[in-house]
């Protein structure tokens, strides 16, 4: 009888702890999920700089003269 009791403590301490695990599991996804759409976002406009930049340099554009 005392042996059930514990066990099922035990049983329900282990779900517990594998609850809070997967939790955390999915938060962590969800980060890597934002950091990766920031880098591609990043990257982006990286390229978009750099195509700007070649139009002005091969039309020998100023800043004012690009907008």
């Amino acid at each position: 009888m005392l042996i059930r009791k514990f066990h099922m403590l035990g049983t329900i301490l282990f779900a517990g702890m594998l609850s809070l695990s997967l939790n955390e599991t999915r938060a962590l996804a969800d980060d890597a999920t934002e950091i990766e759409a920031a880098e591609t976002a990043t990257e982006e406009a990286s390229k978009g700089q750099h195509w700007r930049e070649a139009v002005m340099a091969k039309y020998e554009m100023s800043e004012e003269q690009y907008s």
